[in-house]
């Protein structure tokens, strides 16, 4: 079984790291591959394709089984979690918080990607997957294409690093990595 783990991780947290170690003991896959998401995806304040696939190298250098790709930055514009996942083996899964159950149906081929593929939901905050997965016509239809986890108790997102520069939610090496390379609104000077 392979996973793939797609989001901007800008920059990747203790969260990102911890979801490796949780779906292994759970699913036990073969194969998990970070996917940073490419800078011409319309996200502000991404930090370059070079500097977050660095990060996340430096986050798996003790993750046997995790790689990272680099096959969203050779895209001329941004073409959608469709067009990866159709070029992958059909034991892939999709990890994706309960947040984005909320807006796949805007997701570029939304249809395809939820009746071709299959995902892990990880829930988030007080979200109820079912519930949102039972309110949406699309998602209903497609309802055993989703496997969810309500039991992963790591609530911590990239943004309360560049919000609030909450040092305790990187680690070590990432963070040595963000301050050498000063990103992240830190000294220009070098």
């Amino acid at each position: 079984m392979r996973i793939i783990y797609g989001g901007s991780f800008n920059p990747p947290t203790i969260a990102h790291k911890r979801m490796y170690y949780f779906l292994d003991d759970k699913l036990s896959f073969d194969e998990f591959i970070y996917l940073p998401v490419s800078t011409k995806y319309s996200k502000a304040n991404l930090e370059s394709n070079e500097d977050r696939f660095n990060m996340l190298n430096l986050l798996i250098k003790d993750m046997p089984k995790a790689q990272v790709s680099r096959d969203e930055f050779n895209d001329l514009t941004y073409l959608g979690t469709y067009n990866y996942l159709k070029t992958q083996s059909k034991d892939t899964l999709f990890v994706m918080g309960s947040d984005n159950l909320k807006t796949i149906s805007s997701w570029i081929n939304c249809d395809k990607l939820l009746s071709e593929f299959k995902f892990i939901v990880i829930e988030r905050d007080s979200d109820n997957s079912e519930d949102l997965i039972e309110k949406d016509v699309l998602l209903k239809k497609n309802k055993e294409n989703f496997i969810i986890f309500n039991d992963f108790d790591m609530s911590v997102s990239s943004s309360d690093y560049r919000c609030n520069k909450n040092e305790s939610i990187i680690p070590n090496e990432v963070l040595e990595y963000i301050k050498t390379n000063h990103l992240y609104g830190g000294s220009n000077e070098k």
